[in-house]
């Protein structure tokens, strides 16, 4: 790691309470700098801080705060593992280890824990490579032309729909609506359900603002949902559950925005006869999904209904946990209203504030706590945060360890929620969603080899019954692939497209491979080093490829082997590039290039048929492994 910081140093020690603070403030800039290296001095400067607050910490024996270094540490590591500093990025989780005795201990993050911000998101997508103030005006000019690209796309692309959800916030209200409106006519013009369309569709209502909602556009929805509802009785499971699930996220955002006088006879009644339905399937996971979309029906009054209330996204009407508990206590004046459904509405309302202390509060509290719908919705919510990348991996990871402390309380929680925490922890481990890293993975598959042994003899058995019939995969939210290439934001910006030429690169690589016999060199530390000190040189290799050094030198006399092997390397490392987070191989046989010396990069790249664009597309913005041949002829 950088050992020199460009903060200046304190010029007295500071609390361990500022100290974690200021730790927070350093490790923050360091996930938002595109620079690698100020973000490993900020790096430093969050190690030395946490280092220096863990000291009085443990003196202190001040558990809040230990808590948060060990998050804090958590948060360092996972950067520097995003770094390629992998031996840091482990000492780092060890000590969080260290402190926080393991998984179970970890607690929600405090309110000061947020989403990631549209800046970081459009950055960990590919998008603008620098957001800083230099750039704003044009974003917010490109913002407006990237909801025309997107209204002229044909909605039914899964990459198209996984970069319109990610990019909807930052379009003004009318792209939006168009946007919204694309869906609409998508779905209704496909014969077959698309799944990817209907979860695109769920996250645009769910995470939209309230003033951009429109209640004609909502209404036309819901009628749309709810014919294609009542259609997928012939369909899976999974198709009747994701329907239902859009069709909750809209009468949710249609409470929201106060939308009112729905026909009675045309859809009111049908819908609420046909989810009444539902509740009684056999399959849980479809059978909560029912009850709470009827419950939300119920927040949207029809045309003869006199009563109107409706609860706002802003969570406005939350004043404090304490106020929304003495609420729920003091009973609901909804007719038919069950208390779980507004407690779940409040704790989405203070999940999406970032106010997870409270979240946590509400879920100890609520006076519906023992209710199953309840606490259902809340495990829902934990494994929603786990699998949504824009939370940062503290967040996440705390998520993981809420649902372990839930599994592990017999008084309050319900069997069947044990069914369900499970399930969510197995889909985590074998990692079924994208958006779940291997630290998330391996998280979850720590916490299940710690649930194994817990409770009684019962308790046991469902575990090892759970285990065996495997998880289900759709409760969770449906992970949308990695943007496409160009994707709509690159074409917004005139960028190059590069990966077909890369493809092409890779074919041809491949190809001049061909079915050539290769035998797996050995190689040893020196030329002086003994023979029985051997080792596979592609191994090697891989591992100096893993670590944080920058230069392999390979030695060896003319015939051993060095171009066969440099070939292989390429070939191997081009099977591994998946996306442009992927750093390029690129093999350079420096003899046949005039004067290497001076950008050999770009003369390599034109060898290979890039054009000037595309090669400065790539120099600014991707990352390669040079493999270079020949050296010894230059």
């Amino acid at each position: 790691m950088v050992a020199s910081s460009i903060f200046s140093s304190l010029q007295g020690p500071l609390p361990p309470q500022k100290m974690l603070k200021l730790a927070n403030i350093y490790l923050e800039n360091a996930f938002d700098t595109n620079d690698p290296d100020i973000a490993l001095v900020l790096c430093d400067d969050t190690e030395a801080s946490l280092d220096q607050a863990k000291k009085s910490a443990k003196q202190d024996k001040d558990q809040a705060l230990t808590e948060g270094i060990t998050m804090a540490y958590i948060g360092l590591a996972k950067l520097l593992e995003s770094l390629q500093h992998f031996k840091e990025a482990q000492a780092s989780f060890k000590k969080a280890e260290k402190l926080g005795g393991g998984l179970h201990d970890l607690t929600l993050p405090t309110d000061t824990y947020r989403p990631s911000s549209i800046r970081n998101t459009l950055h960990s997508a590919g998008g603008f490579q620098e957001m800083g103030s230099e750039k704003s005006s044009l974003f917010d000019q490109q913002s407006g032309d990237l909801g025309g690209v997107s209204a002229r796309e044909e909605i039914k692309d899964v990459r198209v729909i996984a970069e319109v959800v990610l990019l909807a916030p930052i379009l003004d209200k009318d792209a939006f609506q168009d946007l919204l409106r694309e869906f609409y006519s998508g779905i209704d013009q496909s014969g077959l359900l698309n799944i990817q369309q209907l979860e695109g569709l769920t996250r645009l209502i769910e995470g939209a603002d309230c003033d951009y909602l429109c209640a004609d556009d909502l209404v036309k929805l819901l009628e749309l949902l709810s014919i294609r509802l009542r259609d997928t009785h012939l369909q899976s499971s999974q198709h009747m559950y994701l329907m239902a699930l859009a069709v909750s996220h809209v009468l949710d955002a249609m409470a929201d925005t106060c939308v009112m006088d729905l026909d009675r006879n045309k859809l009111h009644e049908p819908l609420s006869s046909y989810l009444s339905g539902l509740k009684k399937s056999s399959d849980p996971f479809l059978a909560y999904q029912a009850a709470y979309a009827y419950q939300a029906l119920l927040c949207v009054p029809d045309d003869k209904t006199t009563c109107q209330t409706a609860m706002r996204r802003t969570g406005t009407a939350i004043s404090g946990v304490s106020g929304f508990v003495d609420s729920l206590k003091g009973g609901l004046s909804i007719e038919r209203k069950s208390d779980w459904y507004s407690a779940l509405r409040g704790a989405d309302a203070l999940i999406r504030d970032g106010k997870h202390a409270t979240f946590r509060r509400l879920v100890c509290e609520a006076p519906c706590r023992y209710d199953p719908a309840f606490q259902w919705g809340i495990c829902q919510q934990l494994g929603n945060i786990v699998t949504d990348p824009k939370w940062d991996v503290v967040t996440r990871r705390s998520a993981i360890a809420f649902l372990g402390e839930i599994y592990m309380n017999d008084e309050m929680w319900q069997v069947s929620v044990k069914r369900w925490i499970l399930n969510i922890l197995m889909q985590l481990a074998s990692s079924l969603f994208e958006g779940s890293s291997n630290l998330l993975s391996a998280s979850a598959e720590t916490l299940l080899q710690e649930l194994k042994t817990n409770g009684d003899a019962r308790k046991q058995a469902l575990y090892r019954a759970c285990l065996e019939d495997g998880p289900v995969a759709y409760p969770l939210k449906v992970s949308l692939p990695e943007l496409g290439s160009p994707s709509l934001l690159d074409r917004v910006q005139n960028r190059p497209d590069v990966e077909v030429q890369l493809r092409v690169l890779r074919k041809q690589r491949t190809k001049e491979r061909g079915n050539t016999v290769y035998i797996p060199l050995q190689g040893k530390a020196s030329l002086q080093a003994a023979d029985d000190t051997c080792f596979p040189l592609m191994y090697k290799v891989k591992e100096f490829l893993d670590s944080d050094q920058k230069v392999f030198l390979l030695l060896g006399d003319s015939g051993a082997g060095k171009s066969a092997f440099s070939r292989e390397l390429e070939v191997d490392l081009w099977k591994s590039y998946k996306s442009k987070r992927d750093r390029i191989p690129l093999r350079i046989n420096l003899a046949t290039i005039d004067k290497p010396e001076l950008d050999m990069i770009t003369k390599q790249l034109k060898r290979d048929e890039f054009s000037e664009p595309q090669i400065r597309e790539l120099k600014h913005h991707r990352r390669f492994i040079l493999i270079c041949d020949g050296y010894d002829e230059i």
